[in-house]
């Protein structure tokens, strides 16, 4: 549909921009122009009950500004109504309630009379906006959680089932039910609806979201996002930080030094999560630079663990805690590091 300056015809979208969004209109003459709603003058509708198909004149319509007449493209002509019925249709709709900003708009309607579908290009703009945005999201919940039933796929299935430690097989089950749940709270996905599957590498990726998995002895972390990301979860537990330093430390953070355990674990989870990242086969940290690297690393304090999450604006990231049933997600307490 192009949108010109011209005279409108019976049965014409016609449009008129109002600071920043377009008023859709369904043009019969200078006396009846068909609306959703009246044209919003003072914004966009607070309360969509309100709101009514009118009929009204062009001036009315216009507010005092320019008129758009559309045109549709060849294909779309062969799609059309023929003007009267779009001219009854139209009228047949006045009074018609039910207006939804983003499902039934002043757009939808006009669209819906000429073609007999809904359509919005400023509502499709605006989605495909936000599906562009980075947004990335981090769940933590506690071991084990999530109860029984199979696991998708299969494939996943069998790995779990093939485990003869109980505990890691707690720990895998339970951070795959957290990807489920995850998927489905953040994106609205059913992870049995995606293409998942497991990379020579043995990471595992689907095509409709990025994710990364990570857990502890007690407790699961996984990040979801519409980019590539890598979460790492650990515990403080008094480990003798210092003899650790320098087979995971570049010479540089060598030299800084850590003063405590929280800090080297910030730098550990910071370089896995980097790693986890970029999606490499060959993890060296001693070589894995962090400073300067979107990471966003934090200290959730009820049960000292410090957790890391590498992605595209990661301060920007959500993190929530989970119940052990996995039916709950609260924001997180944190501490950035």
């Amino acid at each position: 549909m192009k949108w010109l300056p011209d005279p409108p015809q019976t049965g014409d979208i016609v449009r008129v921009k109002l600071g920043q969004i377009y008023h859709y209109g369904v043009y019969l003459s200078d006396e009846e122009v068909i609306a959703f709603g009246m044209p919003p003058v003072g914004g966009l509708p607070a309360d969509g009950r309100d709101v009514c198909v009118v009929s009204t004149d062009i001036q009315t319509f216009l507010c005092g500004n320019f008129l758009e007449t559309g045109k549709p493209s060849f294909t779309e002509r062969r799609r059309m109504r023929p003007r009267e019925e779009i001219a009854a249709y139209a009228r047949a709709k006045i009074g018609m309630r039910g207006y939804d900003l983003l499902r039934n708009n002043c757009e939808h309607f006009a669209y819906e009379c000429a073609f007999g579908a809904k359509q919005s290009a400023q509502v499709d703009a605006v989605r495909a906006m936000w599906r562009s945005l980075p947004r990335t999201e981090v769940y933590v919940a506690p071991l084990p959680a999530g109860g029984g039933g199979a696991l998708f796929p299969e494939e996943r299935q069998r790995e779990i089932d093939g485990c003869t430690n109980e505990k890691v097989k707690a720990q895998k089950a339970t951070v795959w039910r957290l990807l489920e749940f995850a998927m489905k709270r953040t994106f609205g996905i059913e992870l049995r609806e995606t293409d998942v599957r497991r990379e020579q590498s043995g990471k595992w990726v689907c095509s409709q979201c990025w994710f990364s998995l990570s857990h502890t002895d007690r407790y699961a972390a996984v990040a979801v996002s519409r980019a590539p990301v890598g979460v790492d979860i650990e515990e403080e537990n008094g480990r003798p930080f210092a003899a650790l330093l320098g087979r995971i430390a570049t010479p540089k953070e060598q030299e800084r030094g850590v003063p405590d355990e929280r800090s080297f674990l910030k730098l550990w989870t910071a370089k896995e999560s980097l790693f986890k990242r970029a999606g490499k086969e060959a993890f060296v940290p001693s070589e894995t630079e962090t400073e300067g690297e979107s990471v966003l690393s934090c200290f959730l304090p009820h049960e000292k663990l410090v957790l890391s999450v590498a992605a595209e604006q990661a301060q920007e990231a959500l993190l929530h805690t989970v119940t052990a049933d996995l039916s709950a997600a609260g924001k997180a307490d944190y501490i950035a590091l």
